[in-house]
């Protein structure tokens, strides 16, 4: 397993802020260092789902 981190700040509730990051498919929505983000598995979310993600640049 890949573990990559890219610390940013949002200026959001922990609510909101949870939600937006259980969409895997969705980091580049929210990440300026990540030019793409999609999921892999059949699993969408949760243990096990899987993701591919493009650092930007």
């Amino acid at each position: 397993m890949t573990v990559l981190r890219s610390p940013i700040h949002m200026a959001a509730l922990p609510e909101r802020l949870w939600v937006a990051l259980d969409r895997l498919d969705a980091l580049d929505e929210h990440d300026p260092g990540i030019s793409k983000s999609e999921i892999q598995s059949e699993k969408r979310e949760g243990l096990s789902a899987g993701r591919e993600s493009a650092r930007a640049g």
